[in-house]
């Protein structure tokens, strides 16, 4: 079966998917005699949930979540949880695990909120497999991704990029960006390249907290992403190109590389050549900023990169992550830290990838 056909095949699941969650919300909304609801989560599957209560008919009271980081979502204005109105029942459309969620639940309660999550909600007669925080089963995603992955970026891609992006005003706002812009200011590159950037959500901190005078690229497979990106950074050189076929410029052109969750993305098959591409672009250091997938499925896959550069004898330096750790119990998740190309750790693997180079 070809990459056509399989796609094909996955659409229709998804529809048939989206018909039953659909029949599923309104069940449960009737069994509860809800006419109005508040909904907590600024994710896909809150998305989705707003133009199915929108269909539905039910009034949606508002958007809320417990660290807001956008003012607005799917049209409505995204207030903290702590302004809540207790007679208005919240659903939580949000991807949290089992004892995540058990604990959110216990929070909107504290605050006298009757709440459901979507297992609740949708549990008179409904499958099991429906019972998912996705947009659709975890497969559908992934097949999506590895046949058309452009196509995949444009769409997913700039979805996130409107939901996530952000302006920042400090190095100490404890954002991503912030985190990430601090740790590349304290190695003092000169050039800088960001692989995967995007609507340049990292890339355009980066640009507005390091020194003017140096180059800072970014490079992306999305056209899509970068027509926005351009028109947030103006000075800075944007570039198409796939990584998993390699990077379009000289071999140790850029003092620093950095990735920030875009290798999560990535099918093990494309990691060692991606990585090498890495290594033959810089000549200082590489940093990345990632999370570990354990028994990862539709479109995040689980690498260990620190092992990675380690067993090929690279020096390797972690970094802190602080407030922006979406993990902060699961300490072994994050992957934030840099590797040092320019030592003399690691030098024979270097010389490898210098000897096949097609330059």
């Amino acid at each position: 079966m070809d990459n056509k056909t399989n796609l094909s095949n996955w659409i229709q699941v998804g529809i048939r998917w989206i018909a039953n969650f659909r029949r599923a919300i309104e069940s449960g909304l009737k069994r509860e005699g809800i006419v109005e609801i508040a909904l907590y989560g600024t994710g896909e599957t809150a998305l989705l949930l707003i133009r199915l209560l929108s269909d539905i008919g039910v009034k949606i009271e508002g958007i809320y979540h417990e660290n807001p980081e956008v003012e607005r979502f799917g049209g409505y204005p995204v207030r903290s949880l702590k302004d809540a109105k207790k007679e208005i029942p919240m659903l939580i459309a949000s991807s949290q695990d089992i004892s995540k969620l058990a604990l959110l639940k216990s929070r909107i309660a504290s605050l006298g909120v009757k709440c459901f999550d979507l297992s609740s909600l949708c549990s008179d007669g409904i499958s099991c497999w429906l019972k998912v925080y996705d947009l659709l089963p975890p497969e559908f995603g992934r097949i999506i991704l590895e046949s058309q992955p452009e196509k995949y970026w444009d769409e997913y891609g700039l979805r996130w990029a409107r939901k996530a992006h952000r302006n920042i005003h400090s190095l100490e706002d404890g954002s991503q960006g912030a985190v990430v812009s601090r740790e590349i200011i304290r190695l003092k590159p000169t050039s800088i390249l960001e692989v995967g950037c995007g609507a340049a959500r990292m890339l355009q901190p980066v640009r507005k907290f390091v020194d003017r005078d140096v180059f800072v690229a970014g490079v992306d497979m999305s056209d899509k992403l970068l027509a926005v990106a351009s028109k947030l950074l103006l000075d800075t050189h944007l570039v198409r190109a796939d990584m998993t076929v390699g990077l379009p410029f000289q071999s140790k052109s850029f003092d620093l590389i950095y990735i920030v969750a875009v290798l999560q993305h990535l099918s093990p098959s494309f990691l060692e050549d991606v990585m090498k591409e890495f290594i033959r672009v810089s000549r200082g250091f590489v940093m990345h900023f990632e999370y570990r997938w354990p028994g990862a499925r539709g479109t995040t896959y689980d690498h260990d990169l620190k092992k990675w550069y380690i067993d090929r004898g690279f020096l390797v330096t972690s970094l802190n992550a602080d407030s922006c750790n979406c993990f902060p119990d699961e300490p072994d998740r994050m992957q934030f830290f840099y590797a040092d190309i320019s030592s003399t750790a690691g030098q024979a693997y270097k010389r490898g990838i210098n000897s096949n180079s097609k330059e």
